[in-house]
């Protein structure tokens, strides 16, 4: 069981109770009570992976700021991560079962969008409200949560099926979502569209696994352990 445990600056020893603007930062490492409790963690399999620590003033000044900057840890550092694993298995998935993973993602596309265009008014949805129920029928949080919940479940092998959907996601969501959000006026779509949207952090996490994947890559073992630690951060960051 990997733990990353969330201090104040008292607790973490890097301030007093006067040193309330202490800035969001991490240590990878066990420090203040997580120190005390390494020995009972470890009889049951549990280890200290990181500490995160923030100033209680610094995050009374702005609480958003700092779920933004921790949030985007996770998008940017340690979902991608996690994605990277699914391509470092020995596991390999055959022809059939590749062919059906991509029949499968578009076909449960192609019913959300279809059930997008009509649950709104079977819901009887306000008019100005439709797009933003639609996108909501299409688009799932399957990259902050989705993917953390695959991995505990099915193990990081089954990471590797998950990014065929994340694929026509991301292309949709930027496409689809936007215009539908933005409802009918094409003057906000032209503006909402971002090319560079498409292609985040994640996406690219995708594209790198199935070329590490396809190519049967060999990482060398400091950056698979270190893709490791890095994705251990998702599930707890995420809650």
């Amino acid at each position: 069981m990997k733990i990353v445990m969330i201090f104040d600056q008292i607790q973490s020893g890097l301030g007093t109770k006067d040193d309330t603007m202490v800035p969001l930062t991490g240590k990878k490492e066990a420090v203040g009570p997580a120190v005390m409790m390494q020995p009972y963690l470890k009889e049951t399999g549990g280890r200290v992976m990181a500490c995160l620590c923030c100033g209680n003033g610094t995050y009374l000044a702005d609480p958003d700021e700092v779920s933004r900057k921790l949030s985007a840890i996770v998008v940017n550092i340690a979902n991608p991560a996690l994605v990277l694993t699914g391509g470092m298995g020995e596991e390999k998935i055959s022809g059939q079962e590749l062919k059906l993973t991509i029949v499968i993602s578009l076909i449960m596309y192609a019913a959300l969008l279809a059930l997008a265009m009509v649950l709104p008014r079977l819901l009887r949805v306000e008019e100005k409200s439709r797009g933003t129920y639609r996108a909501m029928t299409v688009f799932s949080n399957i990259g902050f949560m989705g993917f953390p919940v695959i991995n505990a479940l099915y193990g990081s092998s089954a990471l590797l099926y998950a990014t065929f959907f994340v694929i026509p996601y991301n292309i949709l969501i930027y496409t689809y979502g936007v215009s539908a959000i933005a409802g009918r006026s094409r003057e906000k779509e032209r503006k909402g569209f971002s090319l560079k949207g498409i292609f985040n952090v994640g996406f690219v996490a995708c594209i790198v696994t199935i070329m590490i994947y396809f190519a049967n890559l060999g990482l060398p073992a400091f950056v698979e352990s270190t893709l490791t630690h890095l994705s251990n951060l998702t599930s707890p960051l995420s809650m």
